[in-house]
């Protein structure tokens, strides 16, 4: 991804050093983990999906960090099984049909157990994988930039001013995408949004 390739070359000359390749890729993407664990308004995704009576299977998005599953917006599914606990249990127990109450994972698939008996609105909360081609595109990579730099110059090249001074920037740009966050739900302009 030429965004990314960008990045790293932005970080290389921030440290001005071009022998930390390895360390740059890896500290972008330990930012890019970390950022799929919070909560910003681009990020954060309420997904409706409806089930299909027979049907055990439903196709969501990529994401980065699962919040949780609800069946009809107030019922959750507690049960989360291995891929291979779930396919078990479907092959075994063909005719079980009924509210799903248990979930797995795989790749963009997510599975039900029992099958469902009819249809249900499925609500799958969570943070979506980072993009860079929206509104706050600057502000992220900016973060990710940042959190990046913070890591090489606490970890590898130890120098501690320019991590202080990274640091400084992460906490201004992640109070500034709360923020965002923030007043968007106020506005109720974050809403579920239907795939």
């Amino acid at each position: 991804m030429a965004i990314l390739t960008d990045l790293r070359d932005r970080i290389a000359n921030e440290l001005a050093r071009d022998d930390l390749s390895a360390q740059i890729d890896s500290a972008i993407q330990t930012a890019l983990d970390d950022l799929s664990l919070d909560v910003f308004s681009d990020t954060e995704v309420r997904a409706v999906h409806n089930t299909q009576a027979g049907q055990p299977y439903l196709t969501i998005p990529n994401m980065g960090y699962l919040h949780g599953i609800t069946i009809d917006e107030h019922t959750p599914l507690v049960s989360r099984w291995s891929w291979f606990e779930l396919q078990d249990n479907l092959l075994s127990n063909t005719t079980h049909r009924g509210q799903p109450h248990s979930f797995a994972l795989f790749g963009c698939a997510l599975g039900l157990y029992p099958t469902p008996d009819r249809a249900y609105p499925i609500t799958v909360h969570y943070n979506a994988a980072i993009s860079f081609r929206d509104e706050q595109a600057s502000a992220l990579l900016d973060l990710v930039r940042y959190r990046a730099i913070v890591e090489i110059s606490t970890f590898s090249t130890q120098d501690f001013e320019l991590a202080a001074q990274a640091a400084q920037h992460v906490a201004r740009l992640t109070e500034r995408l709360h923020g965002r966050t923030g007043r968007l739900r106020a506005t109720k302009r974050i809403r579920p949004r239907r795939f």
